[in-house]
């Protein structure tokens, strides 16, 4: 069997950051291995290399919170406003 390393695991939090683990290859001995063959009933040794690979932060960026700042500040705005003109009562 031959295994190519082209995918990444899917995505695990690490003190509030996103991360995957990427394997990248084998060594057998200290030496890089493309293959790795396995003997049935017998106690078979390698390494399997890795790497953790940032995502990005689960924390949201300073313009993500301005944009949600912005949102509710225009949806309370038109509210004000609409209470304003339903609220107006003629005598």
């Amino acid at each position: 069997m031959i295994n190519d390393f082209n995918y990444t695991s899917d995505t695990f939090l690490i003190g509030g950051s996103l991360y995957t683990l990427d394997p990248v290859e084998f060594r057998i001995g200290g030496v890089d291995a493309p293959v790795f063959y396995t003997t049935e009933n017998a106690t078979n040794n390698a390494q399997l290399i890795g790497q953790f690979v940032l995502v990005g932060n689960a924390v949201p960026e300073p313009a993500t919170w301005a944009l949600l700042v912005l949102g509710f500040g225009g949806v309370g705005g038109v509210l004000r406003r609409t209470r304003r003109t339903t609220l107006v009562v003629a005598s």
